[in-house]
């Protein structure tokens, strides 16, 4: 990446190639050069000084909330109020509008200031967030709202691979247990390996493994955090973009082996290898329907949103059948 600023004389020809990639072609030019000015290079002009791009990712970020919300609402016709604002947000975070600077090729046309160029500026997530919502203001100001969305929707990953990492962050040991379960025939098993610590601030460390493969450590104030930690830790390892199934599925109550290792572990061989149920109440973790449910429009199951409700009325059945036998 390079260290140094476009020169006024290259200004107009770098300003066609940012049009170029976009696929849009700019009324007024003086937008986009304002949109790809930080403070930092502002500043640093002489007087008049050149307006900078602030005003602008204020409105880009109101933009690109509603491009996306209107986005997720026709698309996912089956997901309630929680999972539209996790997927929403998981689109519009600082590292998700870096990438799409990133992929518009606006960080490498970026004026900077020189302290900025020289400590990472044109790298830097946040910087990169900001100037893509700098620039979709600059987009609808000049174009539209219409055009401003055109262009978003291009940039953003498939929905379904959303849908996935939702669920992923959501219930990762669940989608661990799924993972090793189709691909290795195995579950994964949680081993502890230490509480270290105060008695009452200790961090507690395990390890995940499948069969004789170690996928990941986590820690956390309790095992079953550390547990969750490690989950996503081997996801991570183990599943790529292309790996997201065609459409999402949701997650039993899965059951995960806990291998005691340490001194505060019960020495009695009942308790050296057990069975624990991640239960929602106890972990926060989704419970989900056992199978998928014919897709609704956009690919999308419609049971989206409404993970549990299967389970639940499942359970509720069992133990109806348990009292009349009691």
């Amino acid at each position: 990446m390079k260290k140094f600023n476009i020169k006024k004389s290259e200004l107009p020809s770098i300003l066609q190639g940012v049009q170029e990639r976009c696929g849009y072609s700019f009324r007024n030019l003086a937008l986009l050069e304002e949109a790809l000015t930080h403070p930092s290079y502002a500043v640093e002009q002489p007087q008049p000084q050149p307006p900078h791009n602030q005003r602008l990712e204020f409105l880009g970020d109101s933009v690109l909330q509603i491009i996306l919300s209107d986005y997720l609402y026709e698309h996912l016709p089956h997901a309630q109020e929680g999972l539209l604002t996790k997927v929403r947000s998981m689109l519009a975070n600082e590292s998700a509008t870096a990438s799409y600077a990133q992929q518009l090729g606006l960080d490498t046309v970026l004026l900077l200031g020189r302290g900025e160029l020289q400590n990472g500026g044109r790298e830097r997530p946040s910087i990169l967030g900001d100037l893509f919502e700098a620039f979709l203001g600059a987009v609808y100001l000049d174009g539209g709202l219409q055009v401003a969305r055109s262009l978003c929707l291009t940039l953003l990953p498939d929905i379904n691979a959303c849908l996935e990492r939702v669920k992923f962050e959501d219930n990762p040991k669940g989608a661990l247990q799924e993972y090793c379960q189709t691909h290795f025939q195995q579950k994964p098993v949680y081993e502890r390996l230490s509480a270290t610590g105060p008695q009452h601030e200790q961090v507690f460390e395990v390890k995940v493994c499948i069969g004789q493969r170690e996928l990941a450590h986590g820690q956390g104030r309790s095992y079953r955090q550390a547990e969750r930690n490690a989950a996503q830790k081997a996801l991570k390892t183990l599943i790529s973009p292309a790996d997201a199934p065609p459409m999402p599925q949701f997650y039993k109550e899965v059951e995960t082996e806990v291998v005691e290792t340490t001194s505060h572990a019960d020495s009695s061989p009942s308790a050296a290898k057990r069975r624990s149920k991640a239960a929602k109440g106890d972990s926060g973790e989704l419970e989900t329907a056992a199978s998928p449910t014919p897709a609704g429009e956009g690919g999308v199951s419609p049971a989206a949103g409404q993970e549990g409700h299967v389970l639940e009325g499942d359970r509720a059945g069992k133990q109806k059948k348990k009292g009349k036998s009691s």
